[in-house]
């Protein structure tokens, strides 16, 4: 059947997206600035930051005031006891922003939410401001689960997500991966400055340092892999909590000059840092869902290393290496046979690079927008293949 689509106005809804990176962040602006570039009108709502400063010539942005002595990762500081304030806060300061565009006429045909805060308001709201709405699982929670299935639409970033959905929820949502931009991310291009004489292996890992990231484990495999070939060069790249606690187990272990830890760097940096290695570690612990830093490792060719409690991992199929969470010893072992084996190297690279091609934006974005353009328009989602 053919089917047109329409321009429409969409709002996403988020709460961290102007002031923090990360995965979901990241996908949020791709999708976002992709879908503007399509035509659309496209708005955000989230909390006042610099991070969507380079986007607000093609967005419309729509800032709230950050909560006063809330720490910037305070949505992964689980212990803190504030959290439930810091949250209602940004509840009710995005429901009076979305109330006042309602009465300046601003009306939206569609709102994206990707986190359980945002849909529950949308749930009790959307009859009131005469909107539809969708939620984008970015990983998975019961909670969330639960939550989302009262969207008009449910998209998920992989089938094992989509899956959980359906055996305890009884719905399923339509699973459209997160996209590459292979025009940023590819082989060729500018790398870092590294100095090669001394450090002939350079092992990445880009991630925010919370204790969920596990890179505990991945700092015990480079003391095994630097105590046999001390040629190695570990680049944890990311910013939060856990960095002291991470400087001083390296310390420990004697690895100064082996494993650095880079902090935060802008999105526009981060190409470089990929090219400029040779395998692409990940020992975070996750139940087959989808890692983006991984799918941005396979398309700017590096050898991806990745753990998983189930033994598999979707959106990397046989085009990587995986492995069991907790074992710095065969972490270790499997960039040792990486670095040494030039021919599974170049294997796990072609590989890697074919794989990439599914995750290309450009045909992802089209999918997206049919998903996006079938909630305003009250389409059934079957009708277009999504």
């Amino acid at each position: 059947m053919f089917w047109k689509v329409g321009k429409i106005r969409i709002l996403f809804l988020n709460r961290w997206v102007g002031c923090h990176i990360g995965g979901t962040e990241t996908h949020i602006k791709e999708l976002a600035s992709r879908l503007a570039k399509r035509g659309h009108e496209v708005h955000i709502l989230t909390t006042q930051g610099d991070e969507l400063k380079k986007y607000e010539g093609l967005i419309k942005v729509w800032y709230v005031s950050k909560n006063r002595g809330e720490p910037l990762y305070s949505r992964s500081m689980s212990h803190d006891s504030r959290l439930p304030f810091y949250a209602l806060m940004f509840t009710l300061k995005a429901l009076a922003k979305l109330l006042y565009l309602r009465l300046k006429g601003v009306k939206y045909d569609v709102i994206s939410t990707h986190y359980a805060l945002e849909a529950a308001m949308l749930r009790y709201l959307r009859l009131f401001l005469h909107v539809r709405y969708l939620f984008v699982f970015e990983g998975y929670t019961d909670l969330e689960a639960k939550i989302a299935k009262h969207a008009n639409l449910q998209v998920s970033i992989s089938k094992a997500i989509a899956d959980k959905c359906h055996e305890k929820y009884n719905y399923r949502p339509v699973v459209l991966p997160v996209g590459i931009d292979r025009t940023r991310f590819k082989p060729d291009g500018t790398k870092i400055p590294l100095n090669r004489s001394v450090y002939k292996w350079v092992v990445l890992s880009v991630c925010r340092l919370d204790p969920k990231k596990n890179l505990s484990t991945l700092v015990e495999a480079a003391r095994i892999v630097c105590s046999r070939d001390p040629s190695f060069l570990f680049l944890l790249v990311g910013k939060g909590r856990e960095k002291e606690k991470l400087e001083k187990l390296a310390e420990k272990h004697g690895l100064h000059g082996n494993v650095v830890l880079t902090g935060g760097i802008s999105d526009d940096e981060l190409p470089a840092y990929y090219r400029s290695a040779d395998i692409f570690a990940s020992t975070e612990v996750t139940p087959d869902e989808f890692l983006i830093t991984a799918i941005e490792a396979m398309t700017s060719g590096l050898a991806v290393i990745v753990t998983s409690p189930t033994g598999t991992f979707e959106a990397i199929g046989d085009s990587g290496i995986v492995i069991s969470p907790n074992r710095p010893d065969v972490v270790a072992k499997k960039i040792l046979e990486i670095a040494y084996d030039n021919e599974l190297r170049g294997k796990l690279v072609e590989k890697s690079l074919k794989k990439a091609e599914e995750y290309d934006w450009e045909l992802l974005i089209r999918k997206y927008e049919k998903a996006y353009v079938s909630v305003a328009q009250k389409k059934n989602k079957h009708l277009y293949g999504l």
